[in-house]
C-alpha cells in the first residue's frame, strides 16, 4: 500500500523512516540470534549422533560376542512365536543340536591338543 507523501510533512516522513530503520535493525538482530541458536542446536545434534553411533557400535560388538540362540528361539525373524508351535519346537531342537555339535567340536579340539 503506497503512502501518499502529500499528507505528511518532512519531519513526519523522517520519523517514519527512522522507525522503519529501527524495526529493520531489530529484525536483523533477532535473525542473527536465531541463526546462532540454530547453529548451536545443530552442533549438539551432531555430537549426540556421534555418541549414538559409538554406543551402537559397542552394543553390536557385545551382541556379536553373546550367544544369539536364546533370542532366536523366542523371536525368530524378529517376531514372537508360540512356544508350543511345531516350528518353534523344531527351531529349539535345531538350536540344541547346534550347541551339542559345538560342544563336540570343543571336546575334539581338546583331545587333539592333549594327544599332540
Amino acid at each position: 500500500m503506497p503512502i501518499n507523501t502529500v499528507e505528511f510533512t518532512k519531519q513526519q516522513l523522517g520519523d517514519i523512516v527512522t522507525r522503519l530503520a529501527q524495526e529493520l535493525t531489530s529484525a536483523q538482530v533477532h535473525l542473527l540470534a536465531c541463526d546462532d541458536t540454530i547453529s548451536r542446536l545443530q552442533a549438539q545434534l551432531i555430537i549426540q549422533n556421534m555418541h549414538l553411533i559409538k554406543l551402537n557400535r559397542v552394543l553390536l560388538m557385545k551382541e556379536k560376542i553373546k550367544e544369539a540362540d536364546g533370542r532366536l528361539q523366542l523371536f525368530p525373524g524378529g517376531f514372537s512365536c508360540i512356544l508350543t508351535d511345531d516350528d518353534c519346537i523344531a527351531l529349539q531342537e535345531e538350536v540344541k543340536g547346534r550347541k551339542a555339535a559345538k560342544e563336540l567340536q570343543k571336546t575334539k579340539k581338546k583331545k587333539d591338543r592333549l594327544t599332540k
